[in-house]
């Protein structure tokens, strides 16, 4: 998986857990503390998010990362 696919397919992941949470972008950023057009960029794969930023998602949409294969 190149990044750009890498990128479009955890943006999509955590828009869709965002929306199973009947959570808006502006709603996940304050919750978050990030900016609704970092939400934004991320959900459509514009945006290489750092892993703080990830875990602060994550976190909040009760995701599970893993790093196993």
């Amino acid at each position: 998986m190149n990044e750009e696919s890498f990128l479009n397919h955890l943006g999509k992941k955590i828009s869709e857990a965002r929306k199973k949470k009947k959570l808006t972008q502006e709603q996940l950023s304050v919750m978050c503390s990030l900016k609704r057009s970092y939400i934004s960029d991320i959900e459509r794969g514009r945006r290489n998010v750092c892993i703080k930023n990830l875990l602060k998602i994550s976190n909040t949409l009760e995701l599970n990362i893993s790093l196993e294969k």
